[in-house]
């Protein structure tokens, strides 16, 4: 009796792959009843798994003719209790182990070939297996030990094969498929390069590649995706306002070496940087922006407490010279900027490049005004009586060219896509916005012949006296300490 139950048990896992029509006769032939729901459906991603069904039916669970192959091991064979007897047939009850590998070729998955139901990767806890009671039934009079039921042998672990219908999802190609997300949690692809999942909802934590879903293996209960990279065209947008800090916008490059000079200058722009991301990875990124800004900047320069001779018995004691002036110009610059991601909700960004100033407007500030005294008598001037005071003498160059560098930081206001910057930068311009004073560039009857210029020079002219500008003696340079701050909109298509 026992010998014929071993060989039942043999026979069930000799036939039980179903790779033929003769298998499928002769595992049927192992049971009482084929029509009575005795034997629990044990294979993974059929129709019905881990429900009681009958022999007829749990033969038909896959179809060897659609590329369907079941192959599995019996491990473990253990008797439980004893042999009792029941209607004149003896009955016996035995647990075992059955590891199983269910390969549906029915559908399309690339490489693999099919999709891999595997024991050892669903139940990795349960030791790859699935623990199975098999009641055995022995008739004395026919000499013949036959299944009564199969039944598992304890609860079977939850898993996304339990879903009606449920996901199969292949492992892409590229390299980037940590970054997509099943409840928030990266797809854990097994040995054959496949997940299950319980429902198609995906999301993609990535800005580097946008990811499409493609359904290209349907079966009657389950898909199969495939993902599909596309490498994303990063374009990026910064409104922004900017000002100068530390009360120095340009620096003076020959202030006159005779006077008490000073100067101050600020610099304010605003304006759009518009940027294309040429080298992407998950943590740098390398882009180049142009754009353009409205530039407004203002220089103030101030001298006193000199004095000198202009004729015999015309000694000049200035006590204080002011002079303002302020520019307009639409700024175009050129940068390269890397950005590195600190996490998801800072970066930090580097900007190397030029600015290219186009000059637009050149006003007086505040009049020019001088006070002090010619050969004894008081001298109070104003800006409005000077005749040197026009562009040919205080405008700058029409076009000037600066470089700069900046570090910027990034915080993430609004999902991906809109952040909230400041940074600090650095600016060295390209010296001689103003040309430095030259003989050849003054009316020489204003000065006496071989005399050094010495600035300002006030002189005699009929009813008025005129004086000359600061312009016509320095020259200066773009310098300066830039704060910003605005808006990083990233658009990614």
């Amino acid at each position: 009796m026992n010998r014929l139950m071993l060989s039942t048990l043999d026979d069930y896992a000799r036939t039980g792959s179903f790779s033929s029509s003769d298998d499928i006769r002769d595992f049927l032939s192992l049971f009482e009843d084929i029509d009575s729901p005795c034997v629990f459906n044990d294979i993974l991603g059929a129709p019905g798994f881990k429900q009681m069904t009958t022999p007829t039916t749990y033969t038909r669970a896959i179809s060897t003719e659609e590329g369907g192959m079941l192959s599995f091991d019996i491990s473990k064979v253990r008797k439980e209790g004893n042999f009792y007897l029941d209607g004149g047939k003896w009955h016996r009850r035995i647990t075992f182990n059955k590891d199983i590998l269910y390969i549906d070729s029915s559908v399309y998955t690339g490489e693999a070939g099919g999709v891999f139901f595997d024991t050892k990767q669903t139940y990795p806890g349960e030791g790859g297996c699935i623990h199975l009671v098999m009641d055995l039934v022995y008739d004395p009079e026919q000499d013949l030990c036959l299944i009564s039921s199969i039944r598992p042998a304890g609860e079977i672990p939850a898993s996304a094969l339990d879903a009606s219908r449920f996901t199969v999802v292949v492992r892409p190609e590229t390299q980037v498929e940590g970054e997509v997300l099943h409840n928030g949690r990266p797809l854990n692809y097994n040995e054959y390069g496949q997940t299950f999942l319980e429902n198609r909802e995906l999301s993609f934590s990535n800005d580097v590649y946008a990811v499409k879903t493609v359904v290209e293996g349907v079966s009657d209960y389950y898909d199969v995706l495939h993902l599909q990279f596309r490498k994303l065209h990063h374009f990026r947008f910064k409104p922004r306002y900017s000002m100068t800090m530390g009360g120095k916008a340009f620096s003076m490059d020959n202030a006159p070496e005779s006077v008490n000079f000073s100067s101050s200058s600020k610099a304010t722009e605003m304006g759009l940087d518009v940027g294309f991301l040429f080298l992407s990875g998950k943590h740098a990124r390398t882009g180049l922006y142009s754009g353009a800004a409205y530039s407004s900047s203002r220089l103030e320069m101030t001298a006193g407490n000199f004095s000198y001779d202009f004729l015999p018995g015309r000694t000049y004691q200035i006590t204080s010279v002011e002079e303002a002036y302020s520019y307009t110009d639409i700024m175009v610059p050129l940068y390269l900027e890397s950005e590195f991601s600190l996490g998801r909700w800072v970066n930090l960004s580097l900007d190397l490049g030029a600015k290219f100033y186009i000059a637009q407007d050149t006003k007086v500030q505040t009049p020019y005004h001088v006070v002090g005294t010619v050969a004894g008598s008081s001298l109070d001037l104003n800006g409005d009586r000077n005749g040197f005071l026009d562009p040919g003498y205080y405008g700058k160059n029409p076009y000037d060219l600066s470089f700069f560098a900046n570090l910027e930081v990034d915080v993430r206001a609004y999902y991906k896509f809109l952040y909230v910057f400041v940074s600090g930068g650095y600016e060295y311009g390209i010296p001689a916005l103003l040309p430095a004073y030259s003989p050849e560039t003054v009316k020489t009857y204003f000065l006496p012949s071989g005399t050094s210029p010495v600035f300002p020079v006030v002189y005699g002219g009929g009813k008025d006296l005129l004086f000359r500008s600061f312009s016509q003696s320095i020259s200066f340079h773009r310098q300066s300490i830039w704060l910003s701050f605005g808006l990083k909109i990233k658009l990614n298509i």
